[in-house]
């Protein structure tokens, strides 16, 4: 589900069916609680979203979250160049290098 593909209609019609079969449980299971923020946005939006959007991975924080511990290994290594234009070029340089190495050059 949270990978960066695009979910056909079965997929995201059963998401949909997933979704709401989780709420009334919950609403069954425990009726004198209140629906949580975060099961609500589970149980109405995020399949709204998904059918709207065909995805819910590309539109996910863990690819930035991916990319920010990158970053932060990065930056570790030139923690020591004292120049912070020099820091932030050699950064991205780095950067480069590991996602595009044909375009580094």
């Amino acid at each position: 589900m949270f990978s960066s593909v695009f979910l056909n209609y079965p997929t995201t019609s059963s998401l949909e069916t997933m979704c709401h079969n989780f709420g009334n449980w919950f609403c069954e299971s425990f009726p004198n609680e209140t629906v949580p923020p975060k099961l609500h946005i589970l149980i109405f939006h995020v399949p709204q979203f998904v059918t709207k959007h065909k995805s819910l991975g590309m539109f996910s924080e863990q690819g930035c979250e991916s990319k920010h511990q990158q970053v932060k290994k990065i930056r570790k290594k030139y923690y020591c160049v004292p120049n912070p234009q020099e820091k932030l070029l050699s950064t991205l340089q780095n950067q480069m290098e590991k996602t595009s190495p044909s375009k580094s050059n």
